[in-house]
Order: C-alpha cells, then structure tokens, then sequence
C-alpha cells in the first residue's frame, strides 16, 4: 500500500499559512523558507500554533491541492480501486477539516490517520500495511525509509538537508505512484 502525507505533499498548506500570516501581521514569512519551522517576530509559539489551526480550519478553500496531484491521486485510483491512504501530523481537533477537505479535493475513497503531530509515523506506518511512503519532512522519512519505500518532495524546507541514501528525492507524486504500481503488478 503506497501511503501519502498531506501537507506539503498533497496541499499546499505553507502558501495558505503564509497568506494568512502576511495578512494578519503584514510579515512574509518567505515563500523559501529555509527550515521547517517558521518564526513570526513578535508571535509565540502558541501564536503560531493558533494560526496553523486556524488555517486548516478556514474552509475547503483556504488550502489548494499542488498542481497535478489530484490527477496523479485519479490514476492510482483507476489501477487499483483501492482507497487512497492518508497519514498526516495534524492535530486531531483538525480531523473533521481534513476529511472535509479531502471529500471536496480528492473525491475518491480513502483511508484518514491523524498522528497527532506527536506520534511517530513510522509506528502508525506498519497497521496501515504500507510499503511506500511520501512525505515532505526530511526528519520523517530518515525515521521510516528502513521499513518502507520512502520518497521525500524537494521543498524549500529541506533542500540541503541530508537524506537518508535509502531516500528517493522526487519533484512530483507521479513517481512513487509509477513505482508503486510497477513493483504491485510485477
């Protein structure tokens, strides 16, 4: 089973986050940044956090899937007939949101796992029977690529960032589904 983070993989979220935060205090938080975390001068942490779920929270609108994607997410859907599976770090209490969100985007079966952003990904990979993985997170895919096939996005937030060499680094979700299919049906 190929499993996909969401944010950063399949929606845009650091776009949106930036809009609301250019809107809001007039600070771009750069459209390159540099690491994961972002720091908003003047803004705690809890400030921060607010405005993360605020942003998920702000309507199947606020967040646009990356271009392609959707039609890529058809594709696998069409091979296998399968649900899509979905294994994100959002908070809970955003659950609802994205499910939501995923209705209105995706629009074909799939499978919700919320890690809560506490919980390791890679505990939570094995129940889920995957064997390849996308996220946008170099921290995360170091902790799972020696039990699945691992696929990091080139973003921004981790270019220069070393990789695990099990890791394959991609620009496009077309390849780990090209892949996944190839290695199913072999």
């Amino acid at each position: 089973m190929i499993v996909f983070d969401i944010d950063g993989v399949i929606a845009d979220f650091h776009t949106a986050f930036r809009n609301k935060i250019l809107n809001l205090t007039g600070y771009d938080v750069d459209d390159a940044p540099s690491k994961f975390e972002i720091d908003v001068p003047g803004w705690t942490k809890d400030d921060i956090w607010k405005c993360i779920l605020s942003t998920i929270k702000g309507g199947i609108n606020a967040i646009q899937p990356y271009p392609n994607t959707v039609f890529h997410l058809w594709h696998l859907y069409d091979k296998t007939r399968e649900p899509l599976q979905f294994l994100t770090a959002r908070h809970d209490s955003c659950h609802a949101a994205t499910r939501s969100w995923l209705q209105h985007y995706v629009i074909m079966p799939f499978e919700l796992v919320m890690s809560n952003g506490s919980k390791n990904k890679q505990d939570l990979l094995a129940p889920m029977a995957a064997t390849h993985f996308v996220d946008d997170r170099f921290r995360t895919v170091n902790e799972v690529c020696s039990d699945v096939k691992t696929y990091l996005f080139n973003r921004t937030w981790n270019e220069g960032r070393d990789a695990d060499p099990r890791v394959i680094r991609i620009n496009s979700i077309e390849k780990p589904i090209k892949d996944y299919l190839e290695e199913r049906d072999a």
